[in-house]
């Protein structure tokens, strides 16, 4: 049961998550958030093509340090989900 509403609350937040992530890639570095720019940003980290910082403040997140259109970013990017979370700013930690 607690499974089930994991998944639901994962689907149902899909679009907010995405939402969020797009305003802080925004936000913090400029970045306009497409969806080809978001995959091949989830590509990376997939591939490790990129340097794992640490692990997140919750399960399955961990955070990762790459370089993309010439940008140093920082990504909270969750596992278990398969989705970018957000965007950090550089030196400053995941809350």
């Amino acid at each position: 049961m607690q499974n089930n509403r994991r998944q639901l609350r994962c689907i149902g937040s899909a679009r907010q998550s995405k939402q969020h992530s797009s305003q802080r890639a925004e936000e913090r570095y400029g970045l306009t958030l497409s969806n080809k720019k978001r995959k091949q940003i989830t590509a990376l980290i997939e591939e490790g093509r990129c340097n794992f910082l640490r692990h997140g403040s919750m399960p399955m997140r961990e955070v990762y340090g790459l370089t993309f259109e010439g940008q140093r970013l920082r990504v909270v990017y969750d596992r278990y989900v398969r989705r970018i979370v957000t965007f950090l700013p550089n030196g400053e930690k995941e809350k």
